[in-house]
C-alpha cells in the first residue's frame, strides 16, 4: 500500500454523494484512496457534511458536480472560514451546471472517467495546501502592516500633541509664571522700604508662590504621563477614603487653599469595597479635582463614593460657575483656558483636568462632566471593585 503525506501529516477527504442514486464514480474512488492510505469519510446530507467538517477539519472535499447541495455547501463555506481554512472542493463530473459559473474559479472540476483519478486528486491537494500556507502568510502580513500603520498613526498623534504642548507652553506658561513672579518681586521690594505692613505683604508673596508652586507641579506632572507607559502604574486594591485623604493632605499644605479645606464635604456610602487603582495616581486625580471644585466655586464642595453593581462611583461636586455645554469637551485638552478673563480671575495653567483625564485613561475608564452655568459642576468616573483574592 502506498502513503503519502501533506505538511507532515496523511490527508483527510471527505467525499459527499448528498443525492440518489449513488454516483457511479464514488467506488473507484473509495478504492482508490483506500490504497493510497488516505482518511475517506463519506455524508449523505448537508447536516452530516457540516458534522464532518467541524470534527475532522479535510483537506479536500470530493462532491458531485450536478448536485445543487454542492454548492449550498461550497456557499456555506465561504460564509464561514476564510479563504485559507476552507477545505478544497473537487466537483466531479463534466461540467459545472449554469447556476455555479459563478463558482468555477474556486472549484476544481475533474471528470469522472479521468486517468489516475487519485493521483490528479493528491496534486490538487499539494498544490491547494501550498496556496492556503501562502495566503495565510500574506493574511499574517496585512495584519502586521495594519498594525505598523496605526503605530506610525499613534506616533504621528504624539508628535503633533508634543508640538503643540510646545506651543501652548511657550503661550501659557510665559504668562502664568510671569504674573506670580512680579507680585512676589513686588512684595519683597515693598518689605525692604515698608516694615508696618509686613503681615499683609507676606500674606501677598506666599499667596503668589502657591501659585507658582502649583503651577511647576502639574507642568511636572503632566511631563512624567506624556513620558511614562502603561507599565509605570501598579495596580491594587486601594480604599477611595484613603486616595480622598492623600488628596486633603497636599491641599491642605498649600497656602492657596489654607482656608479652603474646610468648605470639603466626604460623602462615602457604608462598606465602600477598594477600587483597582494605582494608589498615588488615583490620589492626585482626587487631589486635581478636589482643587479644581474648590478654585471655581466659593460654596461647599463635596466628594461621593458610591457602589454601582461590580464598580465604584467616585464624583467631586462644586456649587461655582459651571461651564458651558459647547467647553465641556475642550476642558480635558492640555493648556485649555475657557476665555482670557478666566486665566486672569481664576489663575492656573489648564493642565489639571488633563492630567486627570491622561490618569483615567491609563485606568482603562474615563472622566464625565455634568455641568450648567450659574449652578456648578460634577466630574465624575467608575473605576472596578477590586478582587482581594487575586492580590494574595
Amino acid at each position: 500500500m502506498q502513503s503519502f503525506q501533506i505538511n507532515g501529516h496523511t490527508p483527510t477527504i471527505l467525499t459527499l454523494t448528498l443525492q440518489d442514486p449513488t454516483p457511479a464514480w464514488l467506488p473507484r474512488v473509495s478504492t482508490g484512496f483506500n490504497n493510497l492510505a488516505a482518511y475517506i469519510s463519506f455524508a449523505r446530507t448537508l447536516e452530516d457534511a457540516w458534522t464532518l467538517i467541524e470534527t475532522e477539519n479535510p483537506d479536500a472535499v470530493i462532491a458531485p458536480a450536478d448536485c445543487q447541495n454542492t454548492f449550498k455547501l461550497y456557499n456555506g463555506l465561504c460564509n464561514q472560514m476564510d479563504a485559507f481554512e476552507r477545505p478544497l472542493l473537487i466537483a466531479v463530473g463534466a461540467v459545472l451546471p449554469e447556476s455555479a459559473a459563478e463558482h468555477q474559479k474556486d472549484i476544481f472540476l475533474l471528470p469522472p472517467d479521468i486517468e489516475h483519478f487519485e493521483f490528479q486528486v493528491i496534486n490538487l491537494i499539494r498544490l491547494h495546501s501550498t496556496n492556503k500556507q501562502l495566503q495565510h502568510a500574506n493574511h499574517l502580513l496585512a495584519q502586521e502592516n495594519h498594525h505598523l500603520k496605526t503605530m506610525a498613526e499613534f506616533q504621528r498623534q504624539h508628535f503633533d500633541e508634543m508640538n503643540l504642548l510646545k506651543n501652548a507652553i511657550v503661550r501659557n506658561v510665559s504668562h502664568e509664571l510671569k504674573t506670580p513672579l512680579l507680585q512676589v518681586k513686588s512684595a519683597v521690594a515693598l518689605l525692604a522700604e515698608d516694615g508696618e505692613n509686613t503681615s499683609t505683604l507676606i500674606e501677598y508673596a506666599m499667596g503668589a508662590t502657591a501659585r507658582l508652586e502649583a503651577a511647576v507641579r502639574n507642568i511636572t506632572l503632566l511631563n512624567e504621563l506624556l513620558n511614562d507607559s502603561q507599565d509605570a502604574y501598579t495596580l491594587g486594591p486601594v480604599l477611595v477614603n484613603e486616595a480622598i485623604q492623600y488628596a486633603l493632605r497636599n491641599l491642605r499644605r498649600s497656602w492657596e487653599h489654607k482656608d479652603s479645606i474646610e468648605r470639603i464635604e466626604v460623602h462615602l456610602e457604608a462598606g465602600l469595597p477598594p477600587v483597582l487603582a494605582d494608589r498615588q495616581a488615583l490620589g492626585i486625580v482626587m487631589q486635581l479635582l478636589i482643587d479644581n471644585a474648590l478654585k471655581f466655586s466659593q460654596q461647599n464642595v463635596e466628594v461621593l463614593g458610591q457602589r454601582q453593581d461590580d464598580w465604584v462611583l467616585i464624583a467631586v461636586k462644586d456649587y461655582g460657575i459651571g461651564i458651558a455645554p459647547d467647553k465641556i469637551e475642550r476642558i480635558f485638552d492640555s493648556f485649555y483656558q475657557i476665555d482670557n478673563s478666566t486665566t486672569r480671575r481664576y489663575g492656573g495653567l489648564g493642565v489639571g483636568l488633563a492630567i486627570v483625564r491622561f490618569i483615567l485613561e491609563r485606568h482603562k475608564t474615563r472622566i464625565e462632566v455634568k455641568s450648567q452655568e450659574g449652578k456648578g459642576s460634577s466630574f465624575s468616573f467608575r473605576l472596578p471593585i477590586a478582587q482581594i483574592g487575586r492580590f494574595r
